[in-house]
């Protein structure tokens, strides 16, 4: 179901695919777009270029999930958003797929963070971050992240825990964000920092095409 609400907001008359890994927060995560203004329409994974072409998104949000990117067949629906040159924002198993479909590694956590929350150390410069100061936490859902040791060619660093785990990546040639954490967590919305970072990155991708569209 597609629904647009919010306008004034970043992503007023825009639309967002947003790619269900069958995941208990794709409603929330789909709500919390809609605040930022955007239409979302939610298509089950992987995302194929006839979803693209009947639905003509202006953004691509690669959801939370369960499991390995490679039970929903990830960097299929990341090739195809690619081949249509599309903004993409990925949010935990969403963070790991990007990192993994251009070359990087997964590594299992010797403890598990489902339902946890952690303080965040963020870069105040990354568009991610705008407008927020001071403390930070977020809720945390996984058991995996990305390995920083083979952290892709062209990714960043933007936030990390305080023991030094993945939190944000931005790319540097193209329009991708993704966090290892959820945004859309009621651990996340102390100051409305989950709100403000959505609606940074939905801003932000939005306002930056694609540089680099695979052929």
């Amino acid at each position: 179901i597609a629904e647009a609400v919010a306008p004034g907001r970043p992503g007023a008359g825009k639309r967002a695919l947003l790619v269900d890994h069958e995941d208990s927060f794709v409603h929330t995560l789909g709500g919390y777009l809609r605040e930022c203004g955007l239409e979302v329409v939610t298509v089950r994974a992987p995302l194929t270029q006839q979803h693209l072409m009947r639905f003509s998104p202006d953004l691509v949000v690669m959801s939370p999930g369960p499991g390995m990117p490679k039970d929903f067949d990830c960097a299929a629906s990341i090739e195809a958003a690619r081949k249509a040159g599309m903004p993409m924002f990925g949010v935990c198993l969403g963070l790991q797929a990007l990192v993994e479909a251009d070359g990087g590694t997964l590594r299992q956590m010797q403890t598990p963070m489902h339902g946890k929350s952690s303080d965040l150390r963020y870069d105040s410069g990354s568009a991610l971050f705008q407008r927020i100061d001071g403390r930070v936490q977020i809720g945390r859902y996984h058991s995996i992240c990305a390995d920083r040791a083979n952290l892709p060619k062209g990714y960043r660093v933007t936030a990390e825990t305080e023991d030094g785990v993945i939190m944000a990546v931005e790319h540097d040639n193209e329009p991708l964000m993704a966090v290892q954490f959820h945004p859309e967590s009621i651990m996340s919305l102390g100051g409305g920092a989950g709100m403000t970072m959505l609606e940074n990155a939905v801003e932000w991708l939005l306002a930056h095409p694609s540089k680099s569209v695979a052929a």
